[in-house]
């Protein structure tokens, strides 16, 4: 849990906490991106994946990501020097890319892992949020530093640092209209009669 800081609003704060500590983690603590390295992210427009794009351009790595012709000139605007890949009209597995040092999954697109592997340095890392195809052992696809399936791990410390990046207009996150509130609401519970349950046990 984390603080919601002044010039938040609730509705950037809501959208932002979940898909941002995730961003924040894959991008850092999973690919341990950093200035100079070549990365990959596999979904620019979608939710974590503009997070990603984000974070990666302002550690000072050179980001390629996929984007449809309708959200390139978005995906474009979330920093300098993105290299666009139209998944529409080029295969970036066909495209001779080679040399990456990190490659974000956040589609789950098919044989993801398998056609990263090829452009990967023989130590990069790949991460997933969408396939379990790679499997669960960050250590299990050697001598690649990481390559696995994450699911966010709760960190206040990653919320506050994307808290502070949308307040400071770092990042950017389009919200879509109209927000529904619960102010005022009464919510409904239904309460449904316990199952029974028989639990067989041998001795």
């Amino acid at each position: 849990m984390s603080f919601k800081p002044d010039g938040l609003s609730h509705e950037a704060a809501a959208a932002s906490s979940l898909v941002g500590t995730t961003a924040h983690q894959i991008t850092f603590e999973c690919a341990n991106v950093k200035k100079g390295d070549k990365v990959l992210v596999l979904g620019g427009p979608t939710s974590v994946g503009m997070i990603a794009v984000q974070l990666a351009v302002q550690a000072g790595a050179n980001v390629y990501t996929t984007v449809s012709p309708r959200n390139k000139e978005f995906v474009q605007s979330l920093g300098k020097d993105i290299t666009i890949i139209n998944y529409r009209e080029e295969k970036w597995w066909d495209m001779n890319l080679t040399d990456f040092d990190a490659v974000i999954d956040t589609t789950g697109e098919e044989k993801a892992w398998e056609r990263s592997s090829n452009v990967l340095k023989s130590e990069g890392s790949f991460v997933t949020i969408a396939s379990f195809d790679v499997g669960f052992d960050p250590k299990g696809h050697p001598p690649h530093k990481y390559a696995a399936f994450y699911c966010l791990c709760n960190k206040p410390s990653a919320q506050d640092t994307i808290a502070k990046g949308l307040v400071e207009g770092t990042l950017k996150i389009p919200l879509v209209e109209p927000a529904f509130h619960l102010r005022n609401r009464v919510p409904r519970i239904c309460l449904l009669p316990r199952p029974k349950v028989h639990i067989l046990a041998s001795l």
